[in-house]
């Protein structure tokens, strides 16, 4: 229970309307939270850090898949993110 982690191998898909078939690939990311927060109405990252992220952008005057998977995540549960880094995204 020390709020901290790694994920290795990480995809997170797209919604079903979009071609593409991920968002978002990495292989390293780690993770910094405050434990206690995860029962809160707000979860607490101190830090994200995230190595050589590959992040694909799909979208028009419709909308994008980023902003889609970011209203998806805003209406569950309020995150607070203090600090997070890419690097050698492509």
């Amino acid at each position: 229970m020390s709020g901290t982690g790694k994920i290795k191998g990480l995809v997170l898909g797209n919604p079903a309307s979009y071609q593409t078939p991920h968002a978002f690939r990495v292989d390293d990311a780690s993770l910094a939270l405050t434990p206690s927060s995860i029962f809160s109405d707000k979860v607490i990252i101190k830090s994200i850090r995230v190595e050589s992220p590959n992040i694909y952008y799909e979208g028009g005057f419709g909308g994008d898949n980023l902003r889609t998977i970011m209203n998806n995540i805003s209406a569950s549960k309020k995150l607070q993110v203090d600090d997070l880094v890419m690097r050698g995204r492509k």
